[in-house]
This record gives C-alpha cells, structure tokens and sequence, in this order.
C-alpha cells in the first residue's frame, strides 16, 4: 500500500522545540471487520486530527494508515515504517483512536505498552481509551488498559472462530452462501442464481467455439474484434458491447477461468481454500478431492457432455505442456 499523501498536515524535522512531541498517528482497519462509521479511515483521521488540535504541543509528523489489515499481529506496513521512524528518532509520540486500531493480541500489545515504548521514550495516547502513558495517573489505569486489550483480543478470534465454524458447518450440510460476485452468464434472483440470457449465450458460444477446434487465443480476438464487453465491464454497465479499453477486453485467462468454471453446469463447488483467522493460519489452498461440490443447485447453461469434452481438452493441452 503505498504511503498517505499528508496535504494538510504540519511536517517537522527531527529536532524538537522545547516540550514539544514529534507526533505520529496510527490507523487501522481490518479487511474482515464489519466496521462502523466511527471506525472507518477518514473518521479515525478527524477524530486524531482534532485531539492534536486540543493538545499543541503534539506536532504531527505523519499518519501511518493500515486499510485492510487484521489486528492479531503486527506484521503491518505502515506498522512498520512507523517503527523505523521510531527508532530512528524521527517520532516520540504515536497516537490512536484506541487500543483495537493499535492491536488485538494481548501479549504483543503489553509488550509495546509496558517495555518497548518506555523504553525507547515514546508517549503512547489512545484516545477514546483515555490513556496517555506519560500522564501521573497512568499507573493506575494500566490494569483496566490490560484488562480492555485482552477483551479485544479475545473478540477477535472469537469471532473469527465463529465465522469459520459456521461456514464449515454449511459446507459439511451441503448448505452454501451465493458469492458477492455473481458469475458472468447469471444474475441473481431471490434465492438462488437465475441465466442471464444475454450473456449466457456468450458463454455457449466461448464452449462452443473452442470444441471446435479454437484456441483461447482466437476466442479472445473474436469478442474483441465484435466489441462484446468483457465480464469485468458487463458487471460495471449492463451493456453487452462496449467501446474498445483497457477493462472491455477479453484474455486468455478470462476465457479460460470460464471453460474451467463447474458453476455452468448447475454445479457449486467451496472449499477451494481454508483460512482459521483465529488460529493466525493464512489461506491456503485445498487439493481438489477435498472440494466440496452440490450439484443442481441452479439452472445450467452448459450440457455436462459438452463441458467434459472441454475439460479433456484443457486436461489435454496441460499434459503437453508438462511434457515439453
């Protein structure tokens, strides 16, 4: 992610006025987190750009912004340069909406609170939290700032635990949730997915076209040259052709994402990947025998005998390839 643009914040150098703090603000928000308004990047922003105008003597150097990054550990790239800023002397005081933005592991967070921080001479202020690590009471607020961080972590993965068990358990019970994105070919009716005729008859013919004897490659200069929308721009407008650009055109990965794709014989396949957020286990992907795949759970646009002799083919094509 690259760097925040910071029009409008003061820029420092590494010297310090008299009781003055060289200030960093921290944002975080998780790519799983269902969050509310108040949580949102801008509103993490205003809500931090205020405090500092309350409190002059912080001068803001930065802000180290986290969109999409999960709170259970610190391996962030904002997290990271903010900590290089940090160790090298550039930044003396972080502030944060509160301790969740900062983060969710209990351990880690304590780690950076009570030794790190101190340490190296860093005030850390969570703002909603009211902790300021160089105010005289903040002794004894340390224990329900503990006690308030191992909640958020133990949210967290309870959450996350949640969430995994249930959708194991509506794979296991044949029981699927239907995609954000809705496969080209289909739109999305009340309670299961509905052919698209108009485009539907794009994908027979991209089945037809290649059991013919095509290539992918000839398939693709073949919609190109008649201007059909590609799925990524048909999802955006609606309209089956389209002026030539960059999103309109077809490639051979497109082309062959849909030869491959069981969804248009009334088949749903899920658990391609696996991922235990609260096990901090990232995404990894399944073997294919281990798929799990219902079939008829919607109207089919491709005969399974035609989609088979496709399958061939491409298993055919691959083979070749290894060989050479």
């Amino acid at each position: 992610m690259a760097r925040p643009s910071n029009r409008g914040t003061e820029k420092t150098s590494n010297q310090n006025t008299k009781n003055s703090y060289s200030t960093a603000t921290y944002i975080r928000l998780s790519y799983e987190s269902y969050y509310t308004d108040s949580e949102s990047i801008e509103n993490q922003k205003l809500l931090l750009r205020d405090y500092l105008k309350q409190h002059r003597e912080m001068v803001l150097c930065e802000e180290f912004i986290d969109d999409g990054k999960t709170g259970t550990d610190f391996e962030r790239p904002a997290f990271e340069r903010m900590m290089k800023a940090v160790r090298e002397g550039a930044i003396n005081c972080i502030v944060v909406k509160d301790l969740s933005r900062f983060g969710r592991n209990h351990v880690e967070v304590g780690d950076y609170l009570e030794r790190i921080f101190p340490l190296l001479g860093i005030r850390f202020i969570s703002v909603n939290d009211g902790y300021d690590s160089f105010a005289k009471t903040c002794d004894k607020e340390q224990l329900l700032l503990s006690v308030k961080n191992l909640m958020h972590e133990m949210y967290a993965r309870d959450v996350s635990k949640k969430i995994c068990s249930s959708i194991k358990i509506k794979q296991k019970t044949r029981k699927f949730y239907r995609s954000a994105i809705i496969p080209y070919g289909y739109k999305m009716g009340l309670t299961e997915y509905e052919i698209d005729e108009q485009t539907a008859a794009v994908v027979r013919r991209i089945f037809q076209i290649f059991v013919s004897g095509e290539s992918m490659y000839q398939i693709c200069s073949t919609l190109n040259r008649e201007g059909i929308a590609s799925p990524r721009e048909y999802s955006k407008n609606k309209l089956l052709y389209t002026k030539s650009n960059e999103d309109a055109c077809w490639f051979t990965s497109t082309v062959q994402r849909i030869l491959k794709n069981e969804i248009y014989v009334g088949t749903m396949v899920r658990h391609k990947t696996e991922q235990e957020l609260y096990n901090d286990k990232k995404t990894e992907a399944v073997e294919e025998e281990d798929w799990i795949r219902v079939e008829n759970t919607h109207p089919a646009i491709i005969d399974k005998i035609i989609f088979e002799k496709v399958r061939r083919k491409l298993n055919k094509g691959s083979t070749k390839r290894g060989k050479q």
